[in-house]
């Protein structure tokens, strides 16, 4: 089941899923990126552990950071969503389906 967030005009500007489904395809594009980084990078210098942890730590986190401002700047109030994975909404945050009209939220 999907849910489409429209705007005032009547068109979709997001689409809400299960939580599961999303985890599956981020899943999918996460090994995807990774494979195509390894195909791409196989001929390069090979990095030492520490260095290489380093490395992927940094680019994890600066990467993290890029997402949450897109998704904030993106979606606005509705990013605002859950705190924590598994958690329900807490006393001093809305829903996502709050912060909308009622007629903001149609299913198809």
């Amino acid at each position: 089941m999907k849910y489409y967030v429209l705007d005032e005009k009547h068109k979709a500007i997001v689409v809400q899923i299960p939580i599961d489904a999303f985890e599956r395809i981020e899943n999918v594009m996460e090994n995807f990126g990774l494979a195509k980084m390894m195909d791409e990078t196989e001929d390069d210098d090979r990095l030492c552990r520490d260095n290489a942890l380093s490395y992927y730590r940094s680019a994890t986190d600066e990467l993290e950071s890029l997402v949450h401002q897109n998704l904030i700047e993106g979606a606005g109030e509705v990013s605002q969503g859950y705190p924590e994975k598994g958690q329900g909404p807490s006393p001093s945050r809305k829903s996502p389906t709050e912060t909308l009209s009622p007629w903001a939220i149609s299913r198809r």
